[in-house]
């Protein structure tokens, strides 16, 4: 009868501690303000830039927000899409946060420039 009572006292604490784990929030997304992008040359605005982990979503101040997946880091090949299928090269500018996007497609390019 102990061991019974023991087996479900273990079975019920093995469940909660499961269900404890699996409805934590994800730390995955983390968002951060990036330096201020410029679209196609455009004037520079402010830009969330979500991490999503295999993913990055930039959200603009004035209302566009797009998702690009990395698909690899070779500089000769394509290396992100966009939801759209869009293909496009990431430039890291390597100085803590400034990056390029140029699309591979259509020439529009993305730039985000960290300034000092």
């Amino acid at each position: 009868m102990k061991s019974l009572a023991l087996h479900y006292m273990l079975t019920s604490a093995a469940i909660a501690f499961t269900a404890a784990i699996l409805i934590q929030p994800s730390k995955a997304q983390t968002a951060k303000t990036q330096p201020p992008c410029s679209y196609n040359g455009g004037r520079f605005i402010p830009v969330k830039h979500i991490d999503n982990g295999g993913a990055f979503t930039l959200v603009w101040s004035d209302g566009p927000k797009m998702t690009y997946v990395w698909r690899g880091a070779n500089m000769d090949e394509w290396n992100v899409t966009d939801t759209l299928g869009g293909r496009w090269h990431y430039g890291d500018y390597r100085d803590g946060g400034s990056f390029a996007l140029t699309n591979l497609d259509n020439g529009n390019q993305i730039r985000c420039i960290r300034r000092r």
